[in-house]
């Protein structure tokens, strides 16, 4: 089937959690099918942090209006037009957009695509499957399993070398260890008080001699009272970077705490060794996957207290310096 399949084009939507969670099955894809050139359609902002993983690959916007008939249900498709002349340019289309029978499956089998896979975005309410595997298995039928490591998210030197700049400006110097805190989520309901973020973090951060950076996107700054006011002086607020800057400070990050967040699955798919606070979302279908990744399930959110976050925070580091210190001996060195 390889060798039949030299074109493919991926449909994802949504934010960057959503994408993340997508990204073990992507590489598994590139994996079944090396030679293939890859294209995805997501929100490109998001999808430019898998090209390092899966290049070589091609990213179009799936907000383009090149793509809303595809919405449709009686939607108009001329031979002749720019969506068919695009979608019949690909051996082998993956859809999670909907099942076989939504419009968005039906009208890009109408326009001539030899071979679709569509699927619903998500696993079905009450299934309780992880989402990743989820979205491997509506892969199977073209041979795509998971590999045997886990799911990594690779960062270009590029950003490697942009996130060093940008945390020697905010005074943080190279190799200083750093403890990476954004205490923000894509709804309220899934943050932590921030109250108790400040405390874990200013604690934790003593104990541990690490500099904490103090993450904040677009949602946090429009709040600036609930998640900016009062912070203690030794907090390095990080704001407003690009995505593929922030995936590298958190891949340098010693450690890392934040709530159910999509900031939450890229400090997970980048290896820093994560604790992800879930309050009313299942952990069993959303929780990150990672090379070091701890979970804590509070379905009362704001009584998970400070001290079990700190003493998880503290079993987490010890894992990860176990594990440092297994990679280093003798008989596992390469």
């Amino acid at each position: 089937m390889a060798d039949a399949i030299r074109t493919i084009l991926v449909f994802r939507a949504g934010g960057l959690g959503d994408l993340l969670v997508a990204g073990p099955a992507m590489a598994a894809l590139r994996r079944t099918f090396p030679n293939a050139e890859l294209t995805i359609a997501a929100r490109t902002t998001y999808a430019e942090l898998l090209v390092e993983t899966l290049q070589p690959v091609r990213l179009v916007e799936i907000g383009s209006s090149l793509f809303s008939s595809l919405f449709l249900a009686d939607a108009d498709l001329p031979s002749d037009g720019a969506l068919v002349k695009f979608l019949r340019g690909f051996d082998l289309v993956v859809s999670w957009m909907g099942g076989a029978e939504e419009p968005f499956a039906r009208n890009i089998r109408r326009a001539g695509v030899a071979r679709v896979v569509a699927a619903e975005a998500h696993p079905s309410p009450g299934s309780h499957m992880h989402t990743v595997d989820y979205l491997l298995g509506t892969l199977a039928e073209l041979g795509v399993v998971q590999g045997g490591e886990p799911w990594r998210l690779e960062v270009s030197a590029q950003s490697r070398g942009e996130c060093e700049k940008e945390l020697l400006s905010r005074g943080v110097e190279a190799g200083r260890r750093v403890f990476a805190v954004p205490p923000g989520s894509g709804g309220l309901s899934k943050c932590w008080p921030t109250e108790r973020f400040v405390s874990v973090a200013r604690e934790f951060g003593r104990r541990e001699g690490m500099k904490i950076a103090w993450i904040l996107g677009p949602a946090e700054l429009e709040r600036a009272e609930r998640f900016q006011a009062d912070l203690p002086a030794e907090f390095v607020v990080i704001a407003g970077v690009a995505l593929p800057t922030l995936a590298a400070i958190l891949s340098r990050s010693s450690i890392y705490l934040g709530n159910d967040s999509g900031v939450t699955h890229l400090a997970a798919a980048v290896g820093a060794p994560t604790l992800a606070l879930f309050g009313p979302t299942d952990p069993k279908v959303w929780a990150p996957r990672g090379e070091c990744v701890e979970v804590i399930h509070r379905r009362e959110f704001t009584k998970l207290s400070e001290k079990t976050v700190l003493d998880r925070l503290a079993r987490l580091a010890r894992r990860q310096s176990g594990r440092g210190a297994l990679l280093k001996s003798p008989l596992h060195r390469s």
